[in-house]
């Protein structure tokens, strides 16, 4: 048996209600709207989701639990904060200034682009993994 038979992400449209191309996409491919395929703050990722809680709300949209909880929380909402815009219950990573690191031995500059002469790629960037 498939793993895709064990999940399904009971993102159901009821009656036949006009949606977005995006939401369309979830559906079409059991997409959870905790799984969004849109980047996190992009205005697709926000439309996706206020497009789905007015669904929910309204009692036309079926999802899981843990959708339910994400429709049913403040996502998307904005809020003033020290003079700023901030969105609502949207995740987010604190950015760790660390520009450098050491490689076999090598101190190296991670986060930026570099040539790789011979190699199969011609390019190639040092990161920090945990």
């Amino acid at each position: 048996m498939h793993f895709k038979n064990y999940y399904k992400a009971n993102l159901v449209v009821l009656g036949n209600q006009k949606i977005s191309e995006n939401l369309k996409y979830h559906i079409d491919n059991d997409i959870r709207l905790s799984d969004n395929v849109f980047r996190t703050y992009s205005e697709s990722y926000f439309l996706l989701i206020k497009e789905s809680r007015l669904l929910y709300k309204n009692n036309l949209l079926e999802v899981c639990d843990e959708d339910a909880d994400l429709l049913e929380s403040d996502l998307g909402e904005t809020a003033e904060y020290e003079g700023q815009t901030v969105y609502l219950d949207a995740p987010f990573l604190e950015k760790e200034e660390i520009n450098e690191a050491e490689y076999q031995g090598k101190n190296v500059t991670t986060g930026k682009p570099f040539r790789t002469p011979g190699e199969k790629k011609k390019f190639a960037v040092y990161v920090k993994s945990s």
